[in-house]
This record gives structure tokens, C-alpha cells and sequence, in this order.
């Protein structure tokens, strides 16, 4: 039986209005205080009320206390508290042993059937988003195996990964990234909805695919540049832009079009599907995207005499406008740093998407599933640190 499962099976048998979670407790001693514990349970009208910890025999010791934070397809954790109040920390997450409510913990149970990691910290997060009260009361401290303290490991948070659809998992200075399949989804319709941010591992499916293409055309000497709302995903976010719904934009120099037709079998070789829409403009297309490659009038480095301007784009730096900055005011008009849903989603007027970009209000739409933590409605419409993906 899971470690979950059997505190869920104690709880049932309690009869006290209070429960003790004395996970990896070796000893008791009158260092645990559970009347401390207790005692601030009422007077800070607590839902948990956990003590510090020290390892046996290493002897290492330590509050307990995390503020978390998830959002955009990543589950943060930082070690440290904002408030205290009766020499209790405020916490959103406790590693120590810690008092609740029976009946708390037995209309909310621990997640069955999955690591005691991944569990504790869902129940925790539950109760966050309940904005029910966490504290560590450090005074009162209990005795832990040492083996509690060490290093969790992907497998730990897999089962979390796959229940909230997290694809990174920060703990203070330790960064784990989920592969698409660890987490079971992609570019599920869900996570590519208006009022969703695509998750990163659906917006790698198609930074991919632009890499790929760019790459073959610095390969082959052709003159192609970043365009329109994938320019802007560069000029903003360094990625693909965390509301694109269908494609990707690359412009093609004219004089290049023969060239490229002859790449066909390069591109299907590598597994995409390739699609010539008419002369001049071309589909490759991944299981969920479509790289649009279309031929027109551009300004190429050598005519202005300079080297061509490259912008970081998921990793990789990749040919763009000359003047990016001057390109996106250009296009998308007043304001073009704030953030306005795609136009597709908003049945814009496709023949003057400059217009609506100009007019079109700076908010995100309602999202289809409120409280999720890939909300868009849930950020500023503006900036891109909520956006950035985590590095360690």
C-alpha cells in the first residue's frame, strides 16, 4: 500500500477533532511540543500547523517552510516565508511533521495510489488554492530519518506532473523538465483553447519545426527571416507567443523560390508533411502546426550593408528582420508590447489584421476553465516574465 493510501486509511479510524502527519518521525521527545501545535491550530485559526525538523543522526535542521507558486505549465517552490505571526511562519508548503483537522484531511484526502511526494504536495496545493492557512511553528521540532532528507527525483513528481499538467518543477536551485510523453499531453485541444497559454511542450513542436526550416535555409544559402506573429513571439518572449493557435510565419526572398521547391524531399525525410499552397508559398506541417513559408519583397542584410540580424528564439538564435523593434511598431501599431488574443480566435478580418492589432482591446480572453494554471486571464496583459521559460 502507497505511503498516502495508509494515512488515509488512519485518518478514518480518528476520533480526536485533531490528527497528527508524523511522516518519517524517528522518536518522540518533548522537543515535538504537540500542544504548541495544538494550541496555534485555534489561535491562528490554522488548517496545518507544523513543526521545524531535524535529521538524527546528521543532525541537520531546517523550518520546513516553502512559498509555492504555479502557473503557465510550471510548479515552483522557494524556501522561506513572507509573514509570521506568534513566531509561526506563513507557508504555502511544510516538510515537517504537522497538526490538521480530522475532518479536513477526510473530506480533502491525501491522493491515493501515486508517491508520497506528488501527493503531499497536490494536498497542499489544494489547500493553498482554498486559502486555507499553512504555518510552521519552528520552536516545536521533531526528530526525522535521515534518509527524508534526501534529493527527490523525477519519478517522485511524475504522478503530480501527469495530475496537474506541470512541465517544469522548480525546487529552490534544482530544475526538472517533464518530457511530453512523462506528462501524457502535447498540443491536447485543451491547452491550444482561446483564454489558454499553449503549453511548452506544444510550442516546442512548433519552435522546432521553425528551427528546422531556418536552419535548412542557412544550410542552403537562401535568404529566409522570421515574420509577423512568430517575429513578435522573438521580439517578445524569445518564443513562440503562448496564445498562437495555428502556425508559424517565415518570409522567403523571391529569388530563392526554385531553391527551395528543391527541398522538398529534405523536409519530408525528417518527418514533416510539405504542401505547396501555390507558387511562392509553401505548408510544412507537423502533427499539430503548420510553418508557413511564403516569397515577397524583403530587404535583405547585403542590400542594407550590414550582417543580418539574428534574435534568440527557444534556444537558437535565428535571422530576422533587420530592425525587429521597428518591425513590430510598424505592424502591430499602438502599444504592441501588451498582449492581445490572436486574431484567429477573435474572427478578425483577416484582409487588415494590422487594424485589429492597432484597435483590438489589451486583454486576454475568459478563460474556459477558471482557476486553471493556464489561465491567461490570470496575468497583467503586458510584460513577459510570467512567460519566460525556466532555466537552472
Amino acid at each position: 500500500m502507497a505511503e498516502p493510501d495508509i494515512w488515509n486509511s488512519l485518518v478514518t479510524k480518528v476520533k480526536t477533532k485533531y490528527v497528527y502527519i508524523g511522516r518519517n518521525v524517528i522518536k518522540f521527545t518533548w522537543h515535538d511540543r504537540l500542544e504548541r501545535l495544538v494550541r496555534e491550530i485555534n489561535n491562528l485559526e490554522a488548517s496545518v500547523v507544523a513543526s521545524s525538523y531535524r535529521t538524527l543522526q546528521s543532525g541537520v535542521w531546517s523550518n520546513g517552510c516553502e512559498q509555492s507558486k504555479l502557473y503557465n505549465y510550471i510548479l515552483e517552490y522557494r524556501s522561506g516565508y513572507k509573514t509570521s505571526k506568534e513566531e509561526c511562519l506563513v507557508c504555502h508548503h511544510v516538510h515537517g511533521p504537522f497538526v490538521t483537522l480530522t475532518h479536513l484531511l477526510q473530506q480533502t484526502p491525501f491522493k491515493s495510489q501515486i508517491s508520497s511526494t506528488s501527493s503531499f504536495a497536490i494536498w497542499f496545493l489544494q489547500l493553498k488554492k482554498k486559502h486555507k492557512k499553512i504555518v510552521s511553528c519552528a520552536d516545536a521540532m521533531a526528530f526525522l530519518i535521515d534518509e527524508s532528507q534526501e534529493k527527490t527525483t523525477k519519478k517522485d513528481w511524475l504522478d503530480l506532473a501527469q495530475s496537474l499538467k506541470v512541465e517544469f518543477i522548480r525546487m529552490n536551485k534544482q530544475l526538472m523538465e517533464l518530457d511530453c510523453e512523462e506528462w501524457s499531453t502535447s498540443c491536447s485541444k485543451l491547452s491550444r483553447s482561446k483564454g489558454f497559454a499553449v503549453s511548452w511542450c506544444c510550442k516546442r513542436e512548433l519552435s522546432t519545426a521553425i528551427q528546422f526550416t531556418m536552419s535548412l535555409c542557412m544550410k542552403h544559402h537562401l535568404v529566409c527571416q522570421l515574420n509577423a506573429g512568430t517575429s513578435l513571439g522573438a521580439i517578445k518572449v524569445n518564443n513562440v507567443l503562448p496564445w498562437e493557435t495555428v502556425d508559424a510565419d517565415i518570409l522567403l526572398h523571391p529569388d530563392n523560390i526554385t531553391a527551395f521547391e528543391k527541398l522538398e524531399s529534405t523536409i519530408t525525410q525528417n518527418g514533416y508533411r510539405y504542401n505547396t499552397v501555390k507558387f511562392g508559398y509553401y505548408h510544412i506541417h507537423t502533427a499539430h502546426w503548420t510553418v508557413e513559408v511564403f516569397a515577397d519583397s524583403l530587404q535583405t542584410p547585403a542590400s542594407a550593408g550590414v550582417t543580418p540580424t539574428r534574435i534568440e528564439f527557444d534556444g537558437q538564435l535565428l535571422e530576422t528582420v533587420i530592425n525587429p523593434g521597428l518591425f513590430g511598431r510598424n505592424m502591430y501599431g499602438s502599444e504592441m508590447y501588451q498582449h492581445a488574443q490572436h486574431w484567429r480566435g477573435m474572427k478578425a478580418d483577416r484582409s487588415n489584421i494590422w487594424e485589429y492589432f492597432h484597435n483590438a482591446q489589451k486583454k486576454f480572453s475568459q478563460c474556459p476553465e477558471p482557476g486553471h494554471h493556464a489561465c491567461l486571464d490570470q496575468f497583467e496583459a503586458d510584460g513577459n516574465l510570467e512567460f519566460a521559460k525556466p532555466s537552472a
